[in-house]
């Protein structure tokens, strides 16, 4: 099922293009194929790292905790629910690079592109703000004898 899920990923990725591509304009469109191979490629490579280096860590170090008094017996129904947790956050992990592409794409993301804020009321003024007046320290009016 998740080797299914991996293979099917450039079908999928290129599903949501098509889904997306009708509301961008012409000159957005030609980033289809760089979308669907970056996603793919994120996807692949997100399993991959999962696969290779996480899980086989992170067993490796539930693992050191079998002492005499403490074995170690995993389930295999935990085991697997914690391994294709860990695929599904590593393979979305690894879409970060494609959606942070994508995003710096769009015109509103750059410098020129961005809409300032503004309000119709008036700014402020912190000048003519009247100030809070310094308390009087009461003087010690008691009179020795």
């Amino acid at each position: 099922m998740i080797a299914g899920a991996i293979l099917a990923s450039p079908y999928v990725m290129f599903q949501v293009w098509r889904f997306i591509a009708p509301g961008l304009y012409a000159d957005e469109k030609r980033f289809a194929i760089p979308f669907v191979v970056l996603s793919s490629a994120g996807l692949v490579a997100g399993a991959a790292f999962n696969h290779d280096v996480l899980f086989s860590a992170a067993m490796a170090f539930f693992a050191s905790f079998n002492r005499p008094e403490l074995k170690f017996l995993p389930s295999v129904d935990y085991v697997f629910s914690l391994y294709t947790k860990m695929l599904i956050g590593m393979a979305l992990t690894f879409q970060m690079p494609t959606i942070g592409s994508s995003l710096l794409t769009r015109p509103s993301a750059t410098h020129q592109g961005r809409v300032p804020f503004r309000c119709n009321r008036e700014e402020p003024s912190y000048r003519n703000v009247p100030r809070a007046k310094p308390r009087v320290q009461a003087q010690n009016t008691a009179v020795e004898t």
